[in-house]
């Protein structure tokens, strides 16, 4: 998702107010009135300017910064993406470097500074996979083999239908859909990481439009028990993206080919700059 998603990164966009389904009545408990997991899809794909308008567009560049509240770190992101699954993503943090991350439609990894280049595997590729789709907003079958609505739950103090989305491999996604306006306002999910699985919280606001879409321009993530980051979208735009964009790095390109020393090897050229003094760990 930017959910969707993701974190990546995400995309939609123009408010509308969706059929009866979502009115008053909608409120009730009477199972009769709770819409199912598609109807509550359907009613969010409209109110962010609807399916075709999502398809009208099959690349995009976002702009924004990330921030670690509490803890001084800021860094400054650009994430490219092209239909139907690449991505590519830089994020600069001062006094640290540079982190990239990408999904070239078959392999996923990331390069950062402090650990060096690393090849995505098992869960934490099909993630990768799952949140590099384009159209991941459109919650193809593809994408999960179930979808259910579980009811009413209130989620940042807003009345919300709760959807139960079921991936092929068996990870579980709560989204919350906004029952008057149709709007996702957040997410639960277990992200996979190098450190091992780690529950995420996520809640998104801000919807503005880009391209004839809705897009959530703020994007909090609780990870785990004792941190937040805060994305925030300054632009998106969709044109200035080529193929060559998602060309794997050379040490990646190393490691897929199952030189892991060479690939150490070029991730030593660069020098990895000093943590700030806030981050470093005291001995």
């Amino acid at each position: 998702m930017m959910t969707k998603r993701t974190i990546w990164i995400v995309a939609v966009a123009a408010v509308m107010l969706v059929s009866g389904m979502l009115a008053g009545p909608a409120l009730s408990q009477d199972e009769s009135a709770v819409p199912t997991a598609r109807e509550v899809v359907n009613s969010y794909l409209a109110a962010v300017g609807g399916e075709e308008a999502i398809r009208a567009h099959t690349v995009r560049v976002m702009e924004g910064t990330m921030e670690v509240p509490g803890q001084g770190m800021s860094a400054e992101i650009k994430i490219k993406a092209m239909a139907p699954n690449k991505t590519r993503m830089h994020m600069t943090i001062a006094g640290m470097g540079t982190i990239e991350g990408g999904f070239d439609g078959e392999v996923g990894w990331m390069i950062n500074p402090m650990a060096g280049p690393m090849i995505q595997e098992g869960k934490e590729l099909a993630q990768a996979k799952r949140q590099a789709d384009y159209f991941g907003d459109l919650h193809g079958d593809h994408l999960y083999k179930s979808m259910t609505n579980t009811g009413q739950a209130e989620f940042e103090g807003k009345p919300c239908w709760k959807v139960e989305l079921v991936t092929p491999d068996d990870e579980k996604i709560i989204e919350y859909f906004n029952i008057e306006t149709g709007l996702i306002e957040g997410s639960d999910m277990t992200q996979e990481s190098p450190m091992g699985p780690v529950t995420v919280t996520t809640v998104i606001s801000d919807y503005k439009e880009f391209g004839g879409v809705l897009s959530p321009t703020r994007i909090a993530a609780q990870i785990g028990p004792g941190m937040t980051q805060v994305i925030t979208i300054k632009s998106i735009a969709f044109e200035g993206v080529t193929e060559a964009d998602f060309d794997l790095p050379a040490a990646i390109k190393t490691l897929a080919g199952g030189g892991e020393a060479e690939a150490e090897a070029v991730a030593e050229e660069a020098p990895v700059p000093a943590a700030p003094e806030n981050l470093q760990r005291e001995e």
